[in-house]
């Protein structure tokens, strides 16, 4: 998830130099999506299906990471949605 509004705006910048190149060296597949306003990644998260993903990571400050967090404690999988391992590149200041 890229939000490319918050901190220095660097965050679809970072993605596109740094992160896609090395997602493609490894040959990992990708699922791009950029924050469109307030508790976006929230509802990502809570709609999220966990099982097909093996991991979610934010370009972006803490703000983005925190509310993604919330959505996936608000589940009623919670216990279960929490163990997808999750990453964070900063972005913001």
């Amino acid at each position: 998830m890229i939000n490319p509004f918050g901190g220095t705006k660097k965050a679809k910048s970072i993605y596109t130099k740094i992160c896609a190149p090395i997602f493609e060296f490894a040959n990992i597949d990708t699922e791009v999506h950029e924050t469109t306003g307030p508790l976006y990644a929230t509802s990502i998260a809570k709609n999220l299906d966990t099982t097909q993903y093996s991991a979610a990571v934010m370009i972006s400050g803490d703000g983005v990471f925190h509310e993604f967090v919330n959505g996936l404690l608000n589940r009623r999988d919670w216990k279960e949605a929490i163990k997808l391992p999750l990453g964070i590149v900063g972005a913001g200041l």
